[in-house]
């Protein structure tokens, strides 16, 4: 395995989507280069995490206040869109969630991905450019709640949702992204990052957050494999 497959191995056990076989992430190693290597990108990953959420929780938090849609969602969704900031779109032009432009507004020509007829597909498309990433936020807030010129009433039910995943099927059905697993990514991620905890006080936060809880209920198991994994870790080194 080469260099960058090791980190790439790494970054994914890490980010919450490796589990199975992880031991073999170890094997082409030496103990202290793997918990390094490893306790670095576990570092990394949380600055980068932490450094994201206070970038944008707050605005999101403000418009769920204001506007009745689930901070959570929001934040997952800019997640999942951005790779938490990280994509060359969020950088260069501050757009969490992919959303293209026309002529009138500031624009940024970029490729991107679309799954079309079963397969997915590179092409090049206008994205808007914004000065912020809460601005970015405002207006994938007014599209939910403004709709489309020919359907103000498209995503309607994702404001009306009482939990997140009636949310995120909500936003899939009304044919906001052409990735047939997007709700599915949505959901995921609000539950392996608890971003319910994020959501405003209410009833309908609390049944939201009630949800979630079940959800990590489940996640049990998973952490205790992650704790064993680094308590074996950690004595490798000792022996080393």
């Amino acid at each position: 395995m080469k260099v960058d497959e090791k980190e790439e191995a790494a970054n994914l056990l890490f980010d919450g989507h490796f589990y199975i076989g992880c031991s073999s992430v170890c094997f082409g190693w030496d103990a202290p280069e793997c918990v390094f290597r490893i306790y670095g990108t576990i570092s990394c990953l949380r600055q980068r995490k932490t450094a994201f959420h206070q970038q944008t929780r707050p605005r999101a938090q403000q418009i769920q206040k204001e506007h009745n849609i689930l901070t959570s969602v929001t934040l997952a969704q800019a997640i999942l869109e951005s790779n938490w900031g990280k994509s060359e779109l969020a950088i260069k032009a501050n757009n969490l969630f992919g959303v293209k432009g026309s002529a009138g507004v500031p624009l940024i020509n970029m490729t991107t991905k679309e799954f079309q007829d079963g397969k997915w597909i590179e092409i090049k498309a206008n994205f808007r450019k914004y000065t912020s990433f809460d601005e970015s936020l405002d207006d994938h807030a007014n599209l939910f709640l403004n709709g489309t010129s020919w359907a103000k009433d498209k995503y309607r039910a994702v404001i009306d949702a009482r939990d997140y995943k009636t949310a995120a099927k909500a936003i899939m059905d009304a044919g906001y992204a052409t990735d047939p697993t997007y709700a599915s990514k949505l959901t995921t991620l609000i539950e392996d990052y608890d971003l319910t905890s994020y959501d405003e006080v209410g009833a309908k936060v609390i049944r939201n957050q009630l949800a979630g809880t079940k959800q990590r209920l489940k996640k049990t198991q998973k952490e205790r494999f992650m704790v064993c994994l680094m308590d074996s870790l950690e004595q490798l080194k000792m022996k080393t």
